[in-house]
């Protein structure tokens, strides 16, 4: 129908999308990514030449992983507009619209009967949604099919070379937006050598590793050093303390299952089973909404800094398994088992610990395999299967949304304590995340142990570690309660949504652990003396 093809046009469903993702506020390292771009637009020359707080200390800029096309990319933003948040996102809208007309073309080549279905379960669905924010992992996907693309768009045509030549900038740019794109070169080099379309290859190779190799050199004679070199050894330098490969098996299940957790059900909607299946998935969801924590809890860890282990975890898994188990059979593109292969190796390798971002490369060939499996007809459990996971996108980005407000709302309510109370001392803060950029925001100033002098009359709001994460708060609250500070006040925040996305989407095994205590609580001290 004409209709579908507006309402499921590249343009509309990017600019969704971009507005979904106007309502979060900053989280986790977007806090990063805007002090690189808040420094550029005032130095555009020295983009690694500061010191920036990040994990609650001052760091050198260069020791911070932030590949510079997003952060310049946001510092022109900031030059225009201002570091409006909102705004700063709508700027992002080019990388969405890339990121649509890319998946688009793509699907197109490897699955024409689903095209729109397709394209709305990619831009809309739990794999995309959820991971659009101000940080470099969408940004880098979009740029990265958009180079894969366009290298396979030109294949057949007699005039090429101007495409092949884009097709090498997008890739530079790709690796420039986040390093672990390298499986990108990978990817055409495996496609061109099983296609010996070996001239294409030469060019978009060349063409992307040269451009990358000049980016970086800039980068060295403006700062001294290559950001991308700094890393590598770095890296090389810390194998020992790294994330071992056997414990990224687990989580790439766990993450899988909520961005694409539904291919299974989809792949397999006619076989026997299907219904026992989906009455066992119902069951549990409906035990991890209403039992107690007790009763979902599987193990409990001695450790109180690990997440205990529930109903939700294993059905994550579960469902990751099954989604990675439809790719096996019925048999699929042999091009398409290999671009998924280049990428899970690529996570093995270049994750430094597991995360949702992680898998987004690996989610988007593993939806394109399932749409070429599936039938031009889609059965009718088929269809209810994808409708369901566009719901389930949807709700996966409010509950995150919901989550990252809490340390928004923590700044604003700390600063209108400090008002009400007539605090007329200097007020510190101490967290990290969204909590730093909004305290930051608001005039507080870092308290950093060993730097800071506090005087009579001043003020602290410390961050409690709620989320497990956060040991130095721990030892914050015990410092100031040992050295004769007066706690004027606690501001706790609680729901009943049971299960929170922050820290465990951007670096933990599942996309949510199970909440067992407040999600966020501020201790507020007064230097008395």
């Amino acid at each position: 129908m004409v209709w579908r093809r507006y309402i499921a046009h590249p343009l509309l469903l990017a600019l969704m999308a971009t507005v979904v993702n106007l309502g979060k506020p900053v989280l986790v390292d977007d806090t990063a990514y805007i002090a690189f771009a808040r420094h550029i637009a005032m130095q555009p020359l020295h983009p690694y030449d500061f010191e920036m707080l990040w994990n609650e200390q001052p760091r050198p800029a260069m020791t911070i992983l932030a590949p510079p096309v997003v952060p310049y990319w946001l510092a022109a933003g900031i030059a225009i507009f201002g570091e409006s948040i909102p705004l700063l996102k709508l700027w992002l809208f080019p990388f969405a619209a890339i990121a649509a007309f890319s998946a688009r073309s793509l699907l197109r080549r490897f699955a024409p009967a689903h095209e729109t279905l397709g394209l709305v379960i990619i831009t809309l669905g739990p794999s995309a949604l959820p991971f659009w924010n101000l940080m470099l992992d969408m940004p880098a996907l979009a740029l990265e099919l958009a180079s894969f693309s366009l290298f396979l768009n030109d294949v057949n045509r007699p005039r090429r070379t101007p495409i092949l030549l884009l097709s090498g900038l997008c890739m530079a740019l790709a690796i420039e937006t986040k390093y672990s794109v390298f499986a990108l070169p990978a990817i055409i080099l495996f496609w061109g050598i099983a296609h010996k379309q070996y001239s294409a290859t030469t060019v978009a190779l060349t063409t992307g590793l040269l451009l990358f190799v000049a980016i970086e050199m800039l980068i060295s004679i403006a700062t001294g050093e290559s950001h991308f070199l700094y890393h590598a050894l770095k890296r090389s330098a810390n194998l020992n303390s790294q994330t071992s490969p056997v414990a990224l098996v687990l989580p790439l299940f766990g993450h899988l299952g909520g961005a694409v957790g539904w291919i299974g059900f989809a792949i397999w909607a006619n076989r026997r089973g299907y219904r026992i299946a989906v009455g066992i998935l119902a069951i549990s969801v409906l035990a991890v909404l209403l039992l107690p924590d007790n009763w979902i809890t599987i193990i409990t860890p001695r450790d109180a800094a690990s997440d205990p282990l529930t109903i939700a975890n294993v059905l994550f898994v579960v469902l990751g398994v099954s989604a990675m188990s439809a790719m096996l059979y019925p048999r699929a593109l042999h091009a398409l088992i290999g671009w998924l292969v280049l990428e899970i190796v690529v996570y093995f390798v270049l994750s430094p610990f597991p995360a949702g971002r992680r898998v987004l490369g690996i989610a988007f060939v593993m939806i394109l395999i399932a749409l070429q499996k599936l039938p031009p007809v889609l059965p009718q459990r088929a269809r209810w299967t994808i409708g369901i996971a566009l719901i389930w996108g949807l709700l996966f980005a409010a509950i995150d949304t919901c989550d990252a407000w809490v340390e928004c709302d923590a700044a604003q309510r700390v600063v209108a304590f400090a008002k009400a109370e007539h605090l007329d001392g200097t007020g510190y803060f101490d967290g990290r995340w969204g909590y730093q950029y909004y305290c930051e925001r608001a005039g507080l100033k870092p308290y950093i142990p060993g730097r800071t002098i506090l005087h009579e009359g001043d003020w602290i709001a410390v961050a409690e570690p709620i989320d497990n994460v956060r040991v130095r708060g721990i030892e914050s609250c015990e410092m100031f309660d040992r050295n004769g500070y007066r706690c004027l006040a606690t501001i706790v925040w609680d729901d009943d949504l049971r299960f929170q996305t922050i820290p465990t989407l951007y670096g933990g095994k599942t996309p949510f652990a199970l909440r067992t205590k407040p999600r966020l609580r501020i201790a507020i001290y007064l230097l008395q003396k």
